[in-house]
């Protein structure tokens, strides 16, 4: 991968769809009480020194999305339709590739997913720099009065 500088973490992003059929409230049950206990314990595992999950409820979306087009005039933005999004900062990629190669990953939380998870899954990948956190501005030296 290329150049990101030596004190930050890759993040990789993988968003999910539920399947059409699964109840919302069913999947965000499933996820925070069984897979997630399955995916930390392998997570421990691999040097993953962070792992996290935010969920985007449907009911959220459409009025963000209107918001967009209506008020602010930009039709063009969107927001898509992702049930889960799985976030890993790693400090190598190598750690995550060993994760996803595990046998109890490819085997038991593959299997977990599949009547959960539609296949189709987006993943994003980078550095993080925050700038702003709980009041204190960070990272830059430019004046922030």
């Amino acid at each position: 991968m290329s150049a990101k500088p030596v004190e930050q973490l890759w993040k990789f992003q993988v968003q999910h769809k539920k399947k059409p059929d699964v109840d919302t409230e069913a999947f965000y049950k499933w996820y925070k009480d069984e897979l997630m206990p399955e995916c930390i314990r392998l997570v421990k595992k691999y040097n993953i020194p962070r792992y996290s999950v935010f969920f985007t409820p449907p009911a959220v979306r459409q009025p963000w999305r209107d918001d967009f087009e209506n008020r602010l005039q930009k039709p063009h933005w969107s927001i898509p339709d992702w049930d889960a999004t799985t976030c890993y900062w790693v400090h190598d990629p190598e750690d995550l590739k060993q994760l996803q190669a595990d046998p109890e990953w490819t085997s038991r939380v593959n299997a977990m997913e599949e009547p959960w998870i539609a296949s189709a899954i987006s993943i994003s990948i980078g550095y993080e720099t925050i700038y702003f956190a709980d009041g204190t501005v960070m990272n830059t030296t430019v004046a922030t009065d």
